[in-house]
Formats: C-alpha cells, sequence, structure tokens
C-alpha cells in the first residue's frame, strides 16, 4: 500500500470496479459498466467529498443519487467517516467497509470477520 498523501488523495476520481473480499480472499470482482463509470467522487482538501453515482435500467443511464462525507489521514491511513477504510494502492483509490454479509456463513471452520467489500476509482 502507498503511503497515503493528501495531494494523492485530494481529487476527482471515477469509479472502475467493485470488489468484495471474504476470509481475506476476493470472491466477487465486477467492472463498472459505462454508464457506472459516469460517477464521480470529488474529494476536497477540506476533509470533505461527495460522490454522485450512475446506473443503468431499461438501457437507460440515469443519474442513481449523492452520497456525501468526510474523510482524514492520521498516521498515514486514510480514514472515510462515513464509509470505512480508504488506500491508494498503485495510483488506485479504494474505498470500502468490513462487512460479512456476503460471505457464505455456512462454510464450517472460515473465519470471516476480516471480510470487506470496496470500490476502486482511478483519478481523471
Amino acid at each position: 500500500m502507498d503511503q497515503v498523501e493528501e495531494n494523492k488523495f485530494v481529487g476527482t476520481w471515477k469509479p472502475l470496479k467493485f470488489v468484495t473480499v471474504c476470509a481475506l480472499e476476493i470472491n466477487y470482482e465486477e467492472n463498472y459498466s459505462i454508464c457506472g463509470q459516469m460517477g464521480i467522487l470529488e474529494v476536497k482538501a477540506n476533509g470533505t467529498f461527495s460522490q454522485t453515482y450512475f446506473y443503468e435500467y431499461n438501457n437507460v443511464c440515469e443519474e442513481g443519487g449523492i452520497s456525501s462525507g468526510t474523510w482524514k489521514i492520521v498516521d498515514d491511513k486514510l480514514f472515510v467517516i462515513e464509509v470505512g477504510f480508504g488506500e491508494i494502492v498503485d495510483n488506485i483509490l479504494r474505498v470500502g467497509q468490513y462487512d460479512t454479509d456476503f460471505c457464505d456463513h455456512e462454510s464450517v471452520g472460515i473465519d470471516v470477520s476480516n471480510s470487506y467489500f470496496y470500490s476502486e476509482f482511478q483519478m481523471i
């Protein structure tokens, strides 16, 4: 993981893909459609962000809403307050949260407590 520096994080990002990780292994990965990639994540130096979502319904690309929140960097780690975690890996921003809902809970003996999902973004 790259060291998170404010100047690498502040800017406008487009969504690339959605990934789920169950028991520390990727179990689902999907590239966003052309429509989904029309959304943007705008990160501002004042510690706020806003994200506009797009989705396709009946072959029509529509705006799906806007979310916003705050972020901070503590000890070189990015915290996206309303979402969970963030990191920059090879100039790709990953923003997500810890969640076990998408894991197969019927698998006996598998520790799913370190499971999470994230979206990947590329700066534009």
